[in-house]
């Protein structure tokens, strides 16, 4: 799952995508130049906030099982 936390409504189909195909590019531009800070845990959830530096936005992965 990923948290948009600077999107608009017009990049839905972007985070859709992005949430379908995994990490590794920023869900905004598509560039593979992100940074991850470090992952939190807790109960069984794990998330990491993210950031492109190419476009400069920023999101959330989060993980669950």
């Amino acid at each position: 799952m990923v948290e948009d936390t600077q999107g608009s409504a017009g990049e839905a189909a972007s985070l859709e995508k992005y949430k379908a195909g995994g990490t590794g590019v920023c869900p905004y531009c598509g560039d593979s130049s992100i940074d991850g800070e470090e992952q939190e845990i807790e109960g069984d959830q794990v998330w990491q906030h993210c950031s492109c530096n190419v476009c400069g936005r920023g999101w959330t992965d989060v993980y669950s099982h």
